[in-house]
């Protein structure tokens, strides 16, 4: 009972003294509960490995697409099945901010924050976008596995078809803090690809997007998905294993050796009493 009691009171302590640590977390970062925790805009589902490419972590990850209203399959009589409910990426009037992918996300060009237009090589028209907001401390590394599939040509195809840069599907990471909002490219479609065995037919494979947190605070994730240029051709983004690392600070490099020590004592304690 009393080591129960003494490791209790050392987490209660790594939690006062490391409360950057402690609360660096994101929620559902494998998907396993669906999209518990995140907040979501446009066309997503939960794919399993039976989608084609496998999974990074567990049996689950996100899928979000560019599609909206467009062609998605056939049924068993050969006829087109339209579906998808991708969001517009700028404000339309008489409907809701939030309900575009730059009002989701949060951009405020008044404050002088990048937006979807200034990353892309021509006019994005709609995408899907998922996000969370938590707590990091400084030096800590926010990472997450992806996977950009799309039906685009893509490498130099793309060049020689003359569909780059006009219709350069793209995938991209925002993370917003006090600071403002930070942006990047994941992928486009002159990135590496491959053939694809999911229902896409080209995929860059599964990557780690990593960010070391410059300041500890509060920061939303977003990441999503963007059609460019024409609409016909869907684009989508594997998302799986998003997380925060701690970083081993020598606060916390003392604490884990302190609890290292004392229970090797406590152990070689307890082996005298019992040869005595």
């Amino acid at each position: 009972m009393r080591g129960i009691t003494y490791f209790t009171t050392l987490a209660l302590f790594a939690s006062v003294a490391l409360p950057d640590a402690a609360n660096a977390v994101i929620l559902n970062g494998g998907f396993e509960e669906g999209f518990g925790s995140w907040q979501t805009l446009g066309d997503y589902r939960i794919e399993n490995s039976a989608f084609g490419s496998g999974t990074v972590q567990g049996n689950s990850q996100a899928f979000l697409s560019t599609a909206y209203r467009e062609v998605i399959g056939f049924d068993n009589n050969s006829i087109e099945i339209f579906g998808g409910y991708a969001a517009p990426v700028a404000f339309i009037s008489g409907f809701a901010q939030e309900s575009s992918l730059e009002g989701f996300l949060g951009f405020s060009t008044f404050l002088g924050d990048k937006s979807l237009y200034d990353i892309a090589t021509a006019e994005p028209i709609e995408g899907s976008a998922i996000k969370q907001t938590f707590r990091a401390g400084s030096g800590q590394v926010l990472s997450f596995s992806w996977n950009f599939l799309t039906n685009e040509s893509v490498g130099e195809a793309a060049v020689d078809d003359l569909t780059y840069p006009d219709f350069n599907d793209f995938a991209f990471v925002s993370l917003k803090s006090d600071s403002g909002t930070q942006l990047f490219t994941l992928a486009d479609t002159i990135s590496e690809f491959q053939s694809s065995s999911t229902s896409l037919a080209n995929e860059t494979g599964f990557k780690t997007f990593s960010y070391k947190i410059p300041t500890s605070g509060e920061y939303t994730l977003g990441i999503g998905v963007v059609d460019v240029g024409e609409p016909t051709r869907i684009s989508a983004l594997l998302i799986d294993k998003a997380q925060v690392v701690p970083e081993t600070t020598p606060t916390l490099g003392m604490l884990l050796f302190g609890v290292g020590t004392v229970s090797m004592l406590k152990r070689g304690k307890k082996k005298r009493d019992f040869v005595s």
